[in-house]
């Protein structure tokens, strides 16, 4: 099966899933859970993935980008750059963090390195290794990811 074919069919997959409710949704989960290990099969369980998170409350959305920005320094970076977002160093409400979060359709009333600040009033503790990055950026580490101040 060609890797076209697969992107086909899981954007299908994709497309149905979203159409169900939650309780269809967990069954559909735990059906796709079960597939033999496959190319496809794997795409379809990333398509999974992505609709519950999609559907999880704004909290769990915001700490799962946080996780997703990488496990060590050079992913956060990569991650970072490839989202092509820039931040301004020593701000709460403007860092590359809070800059990629909003990119991902997910703001914050603003972001440290110890915890983000949500819209409900609510915290997220940020990562440990995240959090660390942020204090490196705020120190300049990362020029690249510096937006110019206008």
């Amino acid at each position: 099966m060609t890797a076209a074919t697969i992107a086909r069919l899981v954007d299908v997959h994709a497309a149905a899933i979203r159409g169900m409710s939650d309780d269809a949704l967990a069954h559909e989960v735990a059906r796709d859970a079960a597939l033999p290990p496959s190319p496809l099969a794997d795409a379809v369980r990333r398509a999974d993935e992505a609709e519950m998170l999609r559907r999880a409350p704004y909290a769990t959305q915001v700490r799962a980008a946080l996780v997703a920005l990488g496990t060590t320094r050079d992913e956060i970076t990569a991650t970072l750059t490839t989202a092509g977002v820039r931040g301004r160093p020593r701000t709460d409400r403007g860092c590359a963090v809070y800059e990629y979060l909003l990119s991902l359709g997910l703001p914050v009333l603003r972001i440290n390195p110890l915890f983000a600040l949500l819209i409900d009033g609510s915290r997220v503790d940020v990562p440990e290794v995240v959090g660390d990055w942020m204090a490196e950026f705020d120190a300049l580490a990362f020029p690249a990811l510096v937006r110019a101040v206008a």
